[in-house]
């Protein structure tokens, strides 16, 4: 389910560059619904992996990339917000190969997700999960008030500075917790 999102997004992309609000609003239910259907399965079923701890985020990231750059080159959503999450994502998605290229075991495959591997599950904090959230309702609202004027435009400046603080500060709170100065100064072990 999660590489159907990741495969699907930009379809989305796609709806939204050529004004079919209400179809990219539709799918951007389905995705969400996916999503969630995919957690609840891997819990219920005990199927929850290193992998997947990776995967689901990145599938995120994806769909928030594509979707908020859709929207900028509209005119929807300012650059400068849309610059701020996605610059923010390529770092943490960069930050996390340099990790992994710093402190995987010798020997171990780049990719490998196991224990044995040196991989732990990536665990999002609070911060995080409410900025994930508050993107996604950025990206639901300025659809909606695109498509139906709900909520109104003059609205949205206001989520814009929200979703740019939590942006920051999740950011920021990845940064203390990284633990940069041992990281850097890491030698592989084996």
């Amino acid at each position: 389910l999660t590489m159907a999102r990741i495969v699907a997004t930009p379809f989305v992309g796609y709806l939204i560059y050529c004004d079919y609000y209400e179809y990219a609003i539709a799918s951007f239910f389905v995705a969400g619904f996916m999503d969630w259907l995919d957690g609840y399965l891997a819990r219920k079923l005990n199927q929850m992996s290193v992998f997947g701890s990776f995967l689901d985020p990145l599938a995120d990231k994806v769909f928030v990339g594509t979707t908020l750059l859709a929207l900028c080159v509209k005119g929807l959503v300012p650059w400068q917000l849309g610059l701020l999450i996605i610059g923010r994502d390529v770092v943490l998605v960069g930050g996390s190969f340099y990790v992994r290229h710093k402190t995987k075991p010798l020997g171990a495959s780049f990719f490998a997700t196991s224990k044995e591997a040196g991989i732990t599950a990536v665990e999002a904090s609070t911060i995080s999960k409410f900025n994930t959230l508050a993107q996604f309702g950025l990206i639901w609202f300025t659809l909606t008030s695109s498509a139906w004027g709900l909520p109104p435009s003059e609205y949205l400046p206001a989520l814009w500075l929200t979703i740019g603080g939590t942006t920051f500060a999740s950011g920021y709170d990845y940064y203390r917790r990284s633990n940069y100065k041992n990281i850097f100064n890491t030698k592989k072990t084996g």
